[in-house]
Formats: C-alpha cells, structure tokens, sequence
C-alpha cells in the first residue's frame, strides 16, 4: 500500500491547482482583456512573452536564494506575491497596471512551481518523483477546468476575466499564509552553502537535462499554440480543435496521476516517452480524419505527462545541495523555450507550412529521446 503523501505535500498540490486553473483560463481570456485594452492579437503575443520572460528570469535568481536562507522563506513570500498580482490584474484600471501584474505573475509562478518540485524531493528523495507528479498531476487538471469554469461565467458583475485572477489570487494568498505555519523538512534549516550553484553548469548530466528541458518545453508550447491549426487540414476538423486541446490536457492529467501513484525508472520512462511523442507528431501530419487527430493529442498529453516532472526530480535528486538552484534553472530553460519555439514555429507557419512545423516537433522529440539514452549512460558510468 502506497504510504499517504504527507501534509505539506497536498498543500503544495492545491498552489499548483491554481496555477493551473490561471494558466488554462488565462488562454482563454488573454484575446478578450488585450482587446478591451486595445491592443488586440500583437497585444496578446507581447503578453505572453513578458510572461515567460519573468518566468525565465525569476527562478533561476530566487533558486540561489532559496538554498542559501531557505526554501520555505522564499516559496511563502512568492505564492503570496503571486496571489497578489492575481488582484492586481484583476482590478488593473488601465493597460500598464496588467502589464506590471502579467511580470508578477509570471515571476510568481515559476518560483513556485520550481520551488515546489524541490521540496517534494526534499519531503522524500525515495517518492520525490511520485510526489511531483501528483502536483503536477493537479496543475492539468486546473488547467482543464479553467477553460470549462470561465466560459460558463456570466460578465456581471465584473468583466468576467478579471474574475478568473479573483478566484485564484484570493486562494493563493490563503495558501502562502498555509504554507507559512506548516513544518518544512528538517534539512530545510538555513545553511550556508559550501560550493557556488554555478558549478552546476560543470557537469555535464546538469547541462543535458537543462537541455532535455528545453526540448520538452518547446514541444510543449509549439505543440499548444499551433494544434488547432493543423486541425484545419483536417477531415471535419475545423470544429475539433478545442476537443484536440481537451484531450491533450486530459491525457496529461491521467498520466501524471498514473505515475504519482508508480515508483517507475525515470530516465527509461523519459526516453520512451519522447519517443513515443515523436511517433504522435508524425501520425498527426500522416492522419486525415479530424477525430484521429483528437485521439492522437489525448496520446501526446499521456506522453508528456512524465517528461517534466522526471526531468526536474532527476536535478533534485543529482544535486541535493543545490536543489532550489537546479530546480530553478530547469523552470528558467522552460520560459527560454516558451519563447523561442512559439516564434520559430509562427515563422515557419507563416512562410511555409504547419505540417513541417510538426516535422519539427517531431526531430525535436527524437532529440529529447537521444538525450535521455546520453543522460542514461553518463548516469550509469
């Protein structure tokens, strides 16, 4: 029987549900808030992209930081920072005050969610992994319901948009205020640490899966924003590109709770799953009818599912006195990523054709599949 994820744990589950329920509702809402500020579609890519750049530079700073005064010190004071630029976005009365809270909220999240990784290894380096992926696990369901909740939204009396950083600023304050009573690990306690987090880019296994991670988010980001394009192409597909985008976030969701209740080899299952996803991308170039396609996006999330969270508890659990460091530059490779593949792949879609942009995906998944045989072998020399 599977020991019960302790306190800490399922409090760090609902900040991802969360960030969650932000992230896949803010998808849907960004068009309309950018058009009521008047900025339109330029608008909502200048938004998104000052998302992940203080996604990429948050971590990777507030990482150090972390491990030399303490985890806990620096998750409670951004999940609270991040719950408070939910409110800010939510009652911004002019265009400037929603850009200041977008730079806070991406800065909140990704220190949260990086954070987060590095204390579940922390809680228990044996069911680190499982630990993550329920978090994780949490987070995709957010992500699904997010969409579905803020549809069904009636605009009064507020512009329903703002209510979606409403519902989740005022539960994150809640939960950073949590966070701040409960215990943390002993081995939590404030020390200083004997070696600079920069030798981390000294090894080579570090460097692979900073790389790995940039694969996998770019996979990821190119894979969301441009799907529903290549539905077009197909039979009957115009209309299914929202149930495409479902079914990826719903395979994701029940592969990480798969894997949160499976002590499972992280580096053979990260291989698999690459490779599995490169085999989905080229099955959705090759498929004409528009519910293959759907079948084929549920697959893709199932195969991400355990990319991520084995990724970042493999840095964890290689690095134990730079937990934090590592976590938060694998979450800064994430925002690099998230900004690099949305613009290649717009400009290879623009000029050419979105089917090669998937033959991309595809040559960039066999790569993450090739890095994690590499990884597997320096591990085992």
């Amino acid at each position: 029987m599977k020991q019960r994820p302790p306190k800490l744990i399922l409090v760090l589950t609902c900040l991802l549900f969360c960030y969650g329920f932000m992230l896949g509702g803010q998808q849907l809402v960004l068009t309309t808030v950018c058009e009521q500020f008047g900025i339109g579609v330029v608008g909502m890519g200048t938004m998104v992209a000052i998302l992940h750049v203080a996604s990429m530079l948050a971590p990777g700073i507030m990482g150090a930081v972390a491990d030399r005064i303490g985890k806990k010190k620096v998750l409670v004071l951004f999940t609270i920072f991040y719950g408070l630029g939910c409110l800010i976005a939510a009652f911004s009365p002019v265009l400037a005050v929603f850009v200041i809270s977008m730079l806070i909220i991406g800065a909140g999240y990704s220190v949260c969610e990086s954070l987060t990784s590095a204390v579940c290894v922390e809680v228990d380096s044996v069911n680190g992994a499982r630990y993550i992926n329920l978090t994780q696990c949490l987070l995709s369901v957010g992500a699904i319901l997010g969409p579905i909740v803020m549809s069904n939204l009636p605009a009064f009396p507020f512009d329903s948009w703002r209510l979606l950083y409403i519902f989740c600023g005022l539960p994150l304050v809640a939960i950073g205020l949590w966070l701040s009573r409960l215990p943390f690990p002993a081995a939590e306690a404030a020390k200083k640490v004997q070696t600079s987090a920069r030798h981390l880019w000294l090894s080579p296994i570090f460097i692979c899966l900073v790389v790995s991670m940039f694969m996998y988010v770019g996979l990821e980001t190119g894979f969301g924003y441009f799907v529903e394009i290549l539905f077009d192409l197909k039979s009957g597909g115009a209309a299914l590109g929202a149930y495409g985008i479902s079914a990826y976030w719903g395979g994701m969701a029940i592969a990480r709770l798969v894997y949160s209740l499976w002590t499972y080899p992280p580096k053979q299952v990260v291989r698999l799953s690459f490779f599995a996803a490169a085999l989905c991308f080229i099955a959705l170039i090759l498929v004409g009818s528009g519910w293959l396609c759907v079948a084929l996006c549920f697959l893709v999330g199932f195969a991400y599912g355990p990319i991520w969270t084995s990724i970042v508890a493999g840095a964890a659990q290689r690095f134990p006195e730079h937990r934090a460091s590592a976590t938060g530059l694998m979450s800064s490779s994430c925002g690099f990523a998230g900004i690099l593949y949305p613009m290649f792949m717009g400009v290879l879609v623009d000029s050419l054709d979105i089917r090669i942009g998937f033959v991309i995906l595809a040559v960039s998944a066999a790569v993450g599949a090739a890095l994690a045989f590499s990884l597997q072998n320096q591990q085992s020399n």
